[in-house]
C-alpha cells in the first residue's frame, strides 16, 4: 500500500492525475455560412498563426496562408485521412491541462487528431505542464509559450473549428482547410 501511495505522489507532478471531466465543456462553435469565419491571424517570424486568446495555431501547408491548413500535398492514410501538422502555442504561465476538440462547421465532417505517428484520436489531451519544446520567447509575442505538437486529419476541404479548453479559458479557432 505504501508503494502505491508513493507512486501516486511521484506521478502527480507529472500531470498523471489531471481531471479531464471539467474540461469537457459543451462545444461553442460558430456556424459557417457562405464563407468560412476564420479566426484572426498574426505573423510571427515567417509563419502566420491563427489565434483566440490565449491560444495560437500555426497556419501550415506547402505555402502557409493566413487562416488556412493546406492538405493538398498530403497522401491519404489507410483510413482516408489527409493529415497535416497542427502546432499549438499556449502561454507557459498557464501550466494546467489542455483539451483540444473540433469538427467541420460548414458541412458534416469530423477531425482526427494525432500526437504521434498512426494516432487517430477524437481529442487531444495535454497534461499539466506538458510541452513538446522549450518554454521560450516567441518573436512577436509577449511572455513565454508551451509548444504542443500535434497533427490533424481531415477527410475533405472545408471550414473547421477547434475548441481549446483549459481550466481557466475556453477558446475557439476557425480554419479553412484547403485540399
Amino acid at each position: 500500500m505504501r508503494i502505491l501511495l508513493l507512486a501516486l505522489a511521484l506521478l502527480a507532478p507529472l500531470g498523471g492525475g489531471d481531471d479531464w471531466k471539467p474540461l469537457h465543456r459543451a462545444l461553442h462553435l460558430p456556424q459557417a455560412g457562405a464563407t468560412c469565419p476564420t479566426s484572426p491571424t498574426r505573423q510571427l517570424g515567417k509563419w502566420p498563426f491563427s489565434y483566440s486568446g490565449p491560444v495560437y495555431l500555426q497556419n501550415v501547408g506547402s505555402a502557409p496562408v493566413r487562416g488556412e491548413i493546406d492538405v493538398s500535398q498530403s497522401i491519404p492514410d489507410r483510413q482516408g485521412w489527409l493529415t497535416q501538422k497542427t502546432p499549438w502555442l499556449v502561454p507557459a504561465s498557464y501550466r494546467g491541462p489542455v483539451l483540444i476538440r473540433g469538427t467541420r462547421i460548414d458541412a458534416p465532417g469530423s477531425i482526427s487528431f494525432a500526437k504521434g505517428f498512426g494516432d487517430h484520436l477524437a481529442e487531444l489531451r495535454y497534461r499539466t505542464g506538458e510541452s513538446n519544446g522549450a518554454r521560450t520567447r516567441i518573436t512577436g509575442l509577449p511572455g513565454r509559450y508551451r509548444f504542443l505538437a500535434s497533427a490533424a486529419g481531415f477527410r475533405a476541404a472545408g471550414c473547421y473549428a477547434f475548441q481549446i479548453d483549459g481550466s481557466n479559458f475556453s477558446s475557439v479557432i476557425v480554419m479553412r482547410v484547403k485540399g
